[in-house]
């Protein structure tokens, strides 16, 4: 890549973090055609860190919950990027770094999703957990061309007890 990156990049909730391989996984998977949103629960800060960091170029559009008014995992986050960006649910996947609630809010708008499980913690879990994001360029082909082998939605069924909060 012929990029000057940052040696630290956003990610997760936690905010700035060093993970100096992400825009390299980013750049490859951009390489295999696919497009890429954010969906974050923000504080209004998102588009501007990702231009800070220089991944502008990645990502179509920024849906920061803070200015969407919405969270994971409520699903109309993920239903407005699914429409601003003319796309079905079938038709795309989400990524997100936590299980619970973005797997979740993702399978509540009918999307399959993926969780970056760096720690290795959600092995015994249901759904998609791969060691991090550089592994998407080579797991999406296979899960492409068989998709129904995969557990994509596992949360699609849960629902909260009345009085329950997620988390």
């Amino acid at each position: 890549m012929d990029h000057e990156w940052p040696d630290w990049v956003a990610s997760g909730t936690s905010g700035p973090s060093r993970v100096p391989w992400v825009p390299e996984a980013l750049d490859d998977l951009q390489h295999t055609g696919c497009r890429m949103s954010i969906s974050s629960s923000g504080d209004r800060r998102v588009a501007q860190q990702r231009r800070e960091l220089h991944l502008t170029n990645f990502f179509e559009e920024v849906y920061d919950s803070a200015v969407v008014g919405s969270s994971m995992p409520d699903p109309h986050i993920v239903e407005l990027a699914l429409s601003d960006l003319d796309l079905d649910a079938g038709e795309a996947l989400y990524v997100g770094d936590l299980s619970y609630t973005d797997v979740w809010g993702a399978n509540r708008a009918g999307m399959g999703a993926v969780h970056p499980d760096l720690l290795g913690l959600y092995g015994g879990w249901p759904g998609v957990h791969l060691e991090d994001v550089r592994q998407l360029v080579g797991w999406l082909p296979g899960y492409v061309a068989a998709q129904e082998a995969y557990d994509m939605r596992p949360l699609s069924r849960f629902t909260l007890r009345p009085g329950q909060r997620p988390g």
